[in-house]
């Protein structure tokens, strides 16, 4: 009889435990469940964006990663580009997009100039490589009409201590302008134009969609297990 007790005793404690933790999570739960209804609600979440033809990349993207990658070969060279999230630019005051357009006014030197009005971009990190030797890298902003190289610096994948005391070059936008030029149309014939970042502007905003609602859905399972 006393052990039927203890049992019973010790089960009451146990679902009053359960009950309490409940109801302490319950607000929690209510609001991750109701963002996950507007999150599936959303045009954008499961729409598939068709690669357009004469896409020269192979495209990889990774559920529960923030990046996109593509990669192909030019001529014996290794081209892999990484493609951040789109800062999108909706005309909100708080809208930031790391000053990139600041930057590309004093690479010109037009100080005089007014102000142009922000826009969205996607960031990209392309690396060209070859076989053997250093690789190239470039840090660059996709706008929908150009890309802006923001910074180029050159790699040792082989021995990745020469990085650490490489001299990475004088900043990109101090360079003469014909050699500016001439790598922005390098990485133009390695598949890097203006005509592709349609695609992964559009690309990327689904991404964000999709990773913001497995990112809901992860906390939902984490509250309630």
């Amino acid at each position: 009889m006393a052990t039927l007790v203890r049992r019973t005793a010790s089960r009451l404690v146990g679902n009053c435990f359960k009950n309490r933790f409940s109801e302490r999570e319950l607000p929690q739960l209510r609001v991750i469940e109701t963002e996950i209804g507007f999150a599936e609600q959303a045009n954008d979440y499961d729409r598939v964006e068709e690669t357009p033809s004469g896409f020269p990349f192979k495209l990889e993207d990774k559920p529960g990663t923030k990046i996109v990658t593509l990669t192909r070969d030019y001529q014996g060279e290794s081209v892999v580009v990484e493609v951040h999230m789109t800062n999108l630019v909706t005309g909100d005051k708080g809208d930031d997009i790391d000053d990139e357009e600041s930057d590309e006014e004093e690479e010109e030197e037009h100080e005089d100039k007014p102000e142009k009005p922000k826009q969205s971009n996607v960031p990209l990190l392309v690396t060209l490589s070859k076989k053997t030797g250093p690789s190239l890298e470039f840090r660059c902003t996709a706008f929908p009409d150009k890309i802006v190289i923001k910074d180029m610096w050159v790699t040792f994948p082989d021995d990745p201590s020469k990085d650490e005391l490489a001299y990475e070059g004088p900043s990109f936008r101090v360079l003469d302008e014909k050699l500016r030029k001439a790598f922005h149309r390098y990485i133009e014939i390695r598949g890097i134009t203006p005509s592709m970042i349609n695609f992964l502007h559009e690309y990327m905003i689904n991404k964000d969609s999709k990773e913001h609602l497995l990112w809901l859905k992860t906390l939902k399972n984490f509250v309630t297990s």
